[in-house]
C-alpha cells in the first residue's frame, strides 16, 4: 500500500470522497511531535534532526484544545495509532480527518507521536499552533560556529520576549543511543 491511500466504506457517497480528500490535502494543517519527554533520542535525532546536525525544540502548546463559545473548532489533539491496517472512512467532518492523520504502519511506532490536526474552511487564514518555546537543543554534529551563531539568536529573542530558553549544545554523553538508560532534563 502506498503512502497517502485510502479506505472508503461503500456507504460514502463519491462527492463526500471528494471532499474528505480536497480537505486533506488542501485545508488540514498538521504539527507533529513525539511525547517520549526526552529530547536526546538517538534513533529521533538521527532521523528528524538530519543525523544531529538539525536541533530539538521542546514546548508546551498554548494553543485551545477545545471548542470557544463562538464555535471556533480547536485544534485536535491525538496519539498516533500504530497499525498496518487503514482506517475505514465512513463519514465526512473533522474527527474522521484526525483518525485518518493518526494512523501509521507499526514500523514507525517507536516514535510514540502526538499529532495536533486543524482543517479549516475555504478561505479562512492559515491557523497556527501556538506554543511556549522552553528549549533548544542542538544535535551533536552541530558546529561549534553554528551553534555560537543560533544560540546568539535565540538569547537575543528570549531577551527581547522576557522568556527563558534553554540552550543546549548536546554531546554524545546526554543522547541515548539505545544502550543504556534514558537521561532525562
Amino acid at each position: 500500500m502506498k503512502e497517502g491511500s485510502m479506505k472508503f466504506s461503500s456507504s460514502i457517497s463519491d462527492d463526500d470522497k471528494a471532499d474528505v480528500k480536497k480537505k486533506l490535502y488542501k485545508q488540514t494543517y498538521i504539527v507533529c511531535t513525539t511525547d517520549k519527554g526526552c529530547p536526546f533520542d538517538g534513533h529521533m535525532f538521527a532521523i528528524y534532526g538530519d543525523s544531529h546536525k538539525g536541533c530539538c525544540l521542546k514546548f508546551k502548546v498554548t494553543s485551545k484544545l477545545k471548542t470557544t463559545k463562538g464555535g471556533i473548532t480547536p485544534w485536535i489533539k491525538k496519539k498516533v495509532k500504530y497499525k498496518n491496517d487503514l482506517p475505514l472512512i465512513n463519514k465526512n467532518d473533522n474527527n474522521t480527518i484526525a483518525d485518518i492523520l493518526t494512523v501509521k504502519s507499526q514500523q514507525w511506532s517507536d516514535e510514540s507521536e502526538i499529532r495536533y490536526i486543524k482543517t479549516i474552511k475555504k478561505g479562512q487564514d492559515r491557523p497556527f499552533l501556538k506554543i511556549k518555546l522552553e528549549g533548544v537543543y542542538f544535535g551533536v554534529n552541530v558546529s561549534k560556529k553554528d551553534f555560537r551563531i543560533y544560540s546568539t539568536f535565540i538569547k537575543a529573542f528570549a531577551e527581547f520576549q522576557k522568556k527563558k530558553i534553554e540552550i543546549r549544545h548536546l554531546t554524545n554523553k546526554e543522547i541515548d543511543f539505545g544502550f543504556g538508560g534514558t537521561r532525562s532534563l
